[in-house]
């Protein structure tokens, strides 16, 4: 019993202990909030005291070379450029309504970049290209072109789109489309002869391999003329 009592004596006296020390936390920070209270009350009370003077910037400064330009100089706007002035590029400035012109003028040019007719193979267009090795070639259908000219004239109405091998994008803005066939040509004509064709070579940029319809004793023409009316 006696050392139970004991025990017990000693956790009384440590409990009393830990209240006293928590009483003065409390006591003390009663005190640092009395004493912040009383400074804010007295600052707004008296005047706000003056703020110190920046020092003043050296008279001189360094320019980015690292040479020596006086403060005033270097705070001065660089006088306006002049008419006629060559700039940075080389070029004369340009000013008023020269420059309005050169505007409209780049602004027009630009319209009518975005506005004209883009064509451009896709895979398998790339593959029946004569540029592509005779043995990697593979060679178009005559259907395929067909399909083509459908779409450069009825656009997203025709019953096939040309999306297989190639993509014609602005197809509204083409002006006319044109298609001239010569019989009895073959590709090694073309190939074997090409210099004799300088128009062919210098205006058309995409030059590609098809089967002819001779092949399966067929027509270029007739084959061009049956259009299917519907899409499967």
């Amino acid at each position: 019993m006696t050392g139970e009592s004991s025990k017990r004596r000693l956790r009384i006296e440590n409990k009393k202990k830990k209240m006293a020390a928590l009483l003065d936390i409390v006591k003390l920070n009663e005190y640092d909030r009395a004493q912040k209270t009383k400074q804010k009350e007295q600052e707004i009370q008296s005047p706000s005291s003056p703020r110190p003077e920046a020092e003043p910037s050296p008279k001189r400064l360094k320019s980015a070379k690292g040479e020596c330009i006086d403060r005033d100089e270097a705070l001065e706007e660089p006088p306006p450029p002049k008419i006629g002035e060559i700039g940075f590029s080389g070029k004369p400035r340009l000013e008023g309504d020269e420059f309005i012109a050169l505007k409209k003028t780049l602004r027009e040019k630009t319209q009518k970049i975005r506005n004209q007719p883009n064509f451009r193979l896709r895979e398998l267009g790339e593959n029946a290209s004569l540029t592509t090795d005779i043995n990697d070639r593979v060679p178009m259908f005559l259907s395929d072109l067909q399909h083509l000219i459908m779409y450069s004239q009825l656009g997203v109405h025709a019953p096939y789109l040309p999306s297989r091998w190639c993509a014609l994008e602005k197809y509204n803005r083409l002006i006319n489309t044109n298609l001239l066939v010569i019989e009895n040509i073959s590709l090694y004509h073309f190939v074997a002869y090409e210099s004799l064709f300088p128009f062919l070579s210098s205006t058309f940029d995409h030059k590609l391999e098809m089967i002819t319809p001779a092949s399966y004793k067929s027509d270029i023409v007739k084959d061009l003329s049956m259009v299917p009316l519907t899409g499967l």
